[in-house]
């Protein structure tokens, strides 16, 4: 990997912590990734790419694509879902 640090998923009520890898050649690391998922027992793994459509959408300029890709559990949980950078809350 190019670049790694620690990550997280979360839901409501579950939190499971990880990586996020940076690779320089993306497919090669993605398969990289999804063997030592399988190895681990992992479900699957979040991929992310920036979204890429010609937009001059300030909110779809920082936005992302996240790819659930199957890894220990095949095909079924198959996803893509665009996430948008929001603003730090000011509490």
């Amino acid at each position: 990997a190019r670049a790694m640090w620690p990550s997280f998923g979360f839901s409501a009520d579950w939190r499971e912590d990880g990586y996020v890898c940076a690779f320089d050649d993306r497919e090669r690391g993605l398969e990289a990734m999804v063997q030592v998922a399988i190895k681990y027992a992992q479900g699957a793994i979040y991929a992310y790419e920036p979204v890429r459509d010609g937009s001059d959408d300030s909110a779809r300029a920082r936005a992302l694509i996240r790819r659930t890709v199957p890894a220990a559990m095949g095909d079924v949980v198959a996803d893509e879902v665009i996430m948008v950078m929001c603003d730090e809350p000011k509490f």
